[in-house]
């Protein structure tokens, strides 16, 4: 039987994280980087895409909705990435195999894209999951003078 409701420990130490269900941060924007990826390296779609798509029916068994984490950007909405968190903090099975692939991954990746990318990556990510700046204007309109 499994247990749906006691997530084990998260491993958080690849490029992004989720802060409990509803709010997100992410280190890196890898679907930016697997764009890039693609487009260089037609084959390392052959690589990734078996790994999304065990990802997806993983996180679909173990009920997870990567739409329940909050961005402040309409293309992280439902991100993989969150997909990701949700599997490593509920599925033993999916940590380990990702302690074993995960660096491979990163590698093979980090060798197509180019430091100049991860760090736009990396940029991007902050923005999209960060609470935007509060409008000053508001700001003052809520100051009693």
């Amino acid at each position: 039987m499994r247990q749906r409701d006691n997530p084990g420990p998260a491993n958080n130490t690849d490029h992004g994280a989720c802060i409990g269900p509803g709010a997100a941060t992410c280190g890196a924007c890898t679907l930016m980087l697997v764009r890039t990826a693609y487009r260089r390296a037609p084959w390392f779609r052959l690589v990734r895409e078996p790994l999304r798509i065990a990802m997806v029916i993983l996180g679909k068994w173990h009920r997870i909705d990567s739409r329940q984490y909050r961005t402040y950007t309409d293309g992280c909405r439902g991100c993989l990435r969150f997909t990701k968190t949700g599997l490593k903090e509920k599925s033993a099975l999916f940590r380990r195999l990702n302690n074993l692939v995960n660096p491979l991954f990163d590698r093979m990746l980090e060798a197509i894209v180019t430091r100049e990318e991860v760090t736009a990556a990396k940029e991007y990510a902050a923005g999209a999951t960060q609470r935007p700046p509060a409008d000053p204007t508001a700001q003052e309109e809520a100051t009693p003078r």
